[in-house]
């Protein structure tokens, strides 16, 4: 969990200072679908929960640190994420 954390924190410090909004949101999908699709599991759903709320926190942090002002607040951030679809955290796959 902490591992796959610092990976998003990573690729937002390295890659987001170069992409626009638009990208960094396409990219954020991807990643999460891709988590979702591996972890989504019977019996994980709260750390799939737990890892998406993570990730929104340190997307909002990082968008309102792009400007001097808070470029963004929790209504606005949320209806980004409406926007761009992002995917909700689900369960895939059931224990066998």
């Amino acid at each position: 969990f902490q591992a796959a954390l610092a990976a998003i924190l990573t690729w937002i410090k390295e890659d987001c200072c170069k992409l626009g909004t638009t990208a960094i949101f396409i990219k954020l999908s991807q990643k999460l679908l891709g988590h979702f699709n591996y972890y989504g599991v019977s019996g994980n759903c709260g750390m799939l929960d737990r890892f998406y709320r993570e990730v929104r926190n340190i997307m909002f942090k990082w968008l309102n640190r792009r400007s001097e002002r808070k470029s963004c607040n929790w209504q606005g951030f949320s209806e980004m994420f409406k926007h761009f679809n992002i995917p909700r955290p689900r369960i895939i796959g059931y224990w066998a």
